[in-house]
């Protein structure tokens, strides 16, 4: 993964939560911003306490991906444990992933909750995320069945 713009400074929770979403998908995600200075977020209209600024976000564009990596994709950032932020952006097709420290927040165009509007299939995983169960989710996909290959699954992932 390879940022087109912005800083390319990421903090090590971010580095690291970036390694594992490549790692995880096997082929290339697009990331189209990472870190960025705070002229450069100005100037991208990003929020003004964007986790841009201190290193802590990237956004990964799903167009031109088909409906199975996105979902890869998307599936790879919630499993990634230091991952709490996530924006989805429906006019560019684009999402924004961050390792904020506290509860998890969801977003949509608007930067707030109530504009929050994925596609079904992203809005079901999200919600999983959110209620810490897309882990039983994924696995029960992977034809996981026993407590102990879920067990061993969530531990793993």
């Amino acid at each position: 993964m390879a940022s087109r713009r912005g800083d390319p400074s990421l903090s090590s929770r971010m580095a690291a939560a970036k390694a594992s979403i490549a790692a995880s998908v096997g082929f290339s995600v697009p990331v189209t911003s990472q870190g960025r200075s705070q002229s450069h977020n100005a100037a991208v209209g990003g929020a003004k306490s964007s986790q841009h600024i201190q290193g802590n976000a990237i956004d990964i564009s799903l167009a031109g991906l088909s409906l199975a990596q996105q979902q890869a994709v998307v599936a790879a950032v919630l499993a990634t444990p230091d991952i709490n932020g996530f924006g989805y952006y429906p006019n560019s097709n684009s999402i924004h992933v961050d390792v904020r420290t506290g509860p998890r927040a969801i977003w949509g165009s608007n930067y707030h909750r109530d504009s929050f509007r994925p596609p079904a299939w992203m809005g079901d995983m999200v919600s999983a995320w959110e209620a810490g169960t897309l882990g039983s989710q994924i696995a029960a996909q992977k034809g996981l069945t026993t407590k102990a290959q879920i067990q061993a699954f969530q531990t793993a992932n």
